[in-house]
């Protein structure tokens, strides 16, 4: 699925996709399969954004590419920075439904998903009906 997503966005959804793999979620074995592919594109996004974010260090910091708050150009890398952290970018995803995540049955283990990573996953689920 074809998916326009901020930098951010995709920072915060490949963080929540990683976070699934420190615990033994209960998680169909086809989402499994859904999230590592996502994690592999979401990879990708996120080391071109650290590339373009290391260049605007060094183009605001110099050449010792070093930027803080007490530095001269400190206000206008800030604006590039939240430009760039914003920007919207096209990604191809995989969708996962919501079932397969199990939440009931994490719930039941002791090993349910914290809610910051079921919002951050919310991206990647497939519509669902309410009867």
């Amino acid at each position: 699925m074809q998916l326009k997503l901020t930098n951010q966005q995709i920072l915060t959804l490949e963080q929540a996709i990683n976070s699934l793999d420190a615990k033994p979620y209960k998680i169909s074995a086809l989402a499994r399969l859904a999230l590592a592919r996502n994690a592999g594109t979401l990879a990708a996004a996120s080391t071109a954004f650290n590339r373009a974010k290391s260049a605007l260090v060094t183009q605001h910091g110099g050449e010792k590419g070093e930027i803080g708050p007490a530095h001269g150009n400190w206000t206008a890398f800030v604006k590039d920075y939240e430009e760039l952290l914003h920007a919207a970018v096209e990604i191809d995803l995989h969708q996962i439904g919501l079932d397969e995540l199990k939440t009931e049955a994490n719930e039941a283990a002791g090993t349910d998903i914290p809610i910051n990573v079921l919002t951050a996953l919310f991206t990647l689920v497939k519509s669902v009906s309410i009867n």
